[in-house]
């Protein structure tokens, strides 16, 4: 682990291609004839590997639920607790990705704790000693994942960190970082307990972000120590990406062996994040295009519906992936795309709405409150709805929409902008509110 965690510190490392041929599968999710349900793959291995996980989980889960309920009711009444919110983070991960029960129920002991604790703006600091976000996080992946975020957002505001980013050099050459890529790629939960999704995103994300995005690239060189980033890195990773997509559906996703046979799974986070990075230059749009339609009603992250609705942050990622997509759809299609945008717009301004102006919350998805409102306003902003250039699937007027932004940005002010969520929310709101 400890091994690990370091290499993720270092994650913009070069990259080299080596063979690493995508599973001879069909499109593995319930939605194809003949295919493979995903989540229920994952709960039999997860059974295979302890018989009595139902049981460990489900009384683990009730503990956690009652601890977050709690830190839902101390922050209705007071100050936020940005500490226990991460540690809520690494307990669902630990809840829902590994069989680990007493470490879970270690995380479920430090949330408890950290619920005494008034003052936690310390969580929002930069750490003097290697120079990451996430004070309160202990895995890699989700530090790693603070760190982007700040970093974008120090980017956007033209800031600077107070302290260097040191990060030391767990691999010495490439193929290493391959080899620990293609580790993460492949979960064997039967064998394992531990479903590598998660930390196989976020190293790809933060990748992604930054080889993709020259500035972002500029920028952690500048402000990391020992991190030349050249063109180079960013074509071996690219190879890696494209070694990586699904030849029958066009998606990204982590891949699961079970029982002698290897299963990709078509992850719609893990696609969004490829075509948003890349600004849409991807192959197999047509396989793309056909395989989003065709997990419309599967639950994410094989589906667009959380809990078998409409979700802002899901319909965001659908949203993107037809904006990059639409010059490759034929009529049929973009009829079909209209009309599931009118859908989620109606879902944005009505179901996931207060009547204040303000997104509601769902904690059983959302990290934060202010998750709700980034990805309600994020989702309005890719689609156009105050911005005619953008309006790339419509020619439709929304009247009011300046109002409506304005008091979306008053709402989201009530909840302080402590955090990078708060904060990107309020800078995609910029020039939408002119009041």
């Amino acid at each position: 682990m400890q091994r690990r965690a370091c290499l993720l510190a270092s994650i913009w490392l070069a990259l080299a291609p080596v063979a690493f041929a995508a599973p001879d599968a069909t499109f593995s999710d319930r939605a194809w004839p003949g295919g493979i349900d995903i989540a229920r793959l994952i709960e039999r291995d997860f059974a295979r590997y302890d018989p009595g996980y139902a049981v460990h989980r489900a009384a683990l889960e009730k503990r956690i639920a009652a601890l977050q309920a709690r830190l839902i009711g101390i922050e209705g009444d007071g100050p936020s607790l940005p500490c226990s919110r991460q540690i809520l983070v690494e307990a669902r991960w630990a809840l829902t990705s590994t069989a680990d029960w007493a470490g879970v129920a270690r995380i479920a002991d430090r949330l408890d704790r950290s619920l005494d604790v008034t003052d936690q703006s310390f969580a929002y600091l930069q750490s003097a000693e290697d120079g990451m976000w996430g004070a309160c996080y202990e895995r890699w992946f989700h530090r790693v994942d603070a760190t982007v975020d700040t970093m974008n957002t120090l980017l956007d505001l033209g800031l600077m960190p107070d302290h260097r980013i040191r990060l030391r050099q767990a691999f010495g050459t490439p193929d290493e970082l391959i080899a620990f890529l293609e580790e993460l790629q492949v979960s064997r939960i039967a064998e394992t307990g531990t479903d590598n999704r998660d930390a196989l995103g976020v190293s790809l994300a933060a990748l992604s972000q930054v080889m993709f995005k020259p500035d972002l690239r500029a920028f952690v060189t500048a402000q990391s120590t020992g991190l030349p980033i050249a063109e180079s890195y960013a074509e071996a990773y690219t190879q890696f990406i494209g070694r990586t997509q699904d030849p029958n559906t066009g998606y990204w996703g982590a891949w699961y062996e079970s029982e002698g046979a290897l299963h990709a799974a078509a992850d719609l986070s893990f696609t969004f994040h490829t075509i948003s990075y890349r600004r849409g230059a991807v192959e197999r749009w047509p396989a793309i295009i056909e395989t989003t339609f065709a997990i419309r009603n599967l639950p994410y992250p094989y589906g667009w519906l959380h809990r078998g609705r409409f979700n802002n942050h899901n319909n965001y990622d659908v949203a993107v992936i037809f904006r990059y997509g639409w010059p490759h759809m034929t009529e049929a299609q973009r009829s079909r795309a209209r009309q599931e945008l009118d859908a989620m717009l109606d879902f944005a301004l009505g179901a996931s709405m207060n009547g204040a102006g303000g997104f509601i919350d769902d904690p059983s998805f959302y990290s934060t409150p202010a998750d709700a409102y980034y990805y309600g306003i994020a989702f309005l902003d890719v689609i156009g709805f105050w911005n005619r250039a953008e309006r790339f699937w419509t020619d439709r007027e929304f009247d009011g929409a300046n109002a409506i932004a304005c008091r979306i940005r008053t709402e989201l002010l009530k909840l302080g902008t402590e955090s990078t969520a708060s904060r990107d929310a309020l800078a995609r709101l910029r020039n939408a509110c002119t009041d």
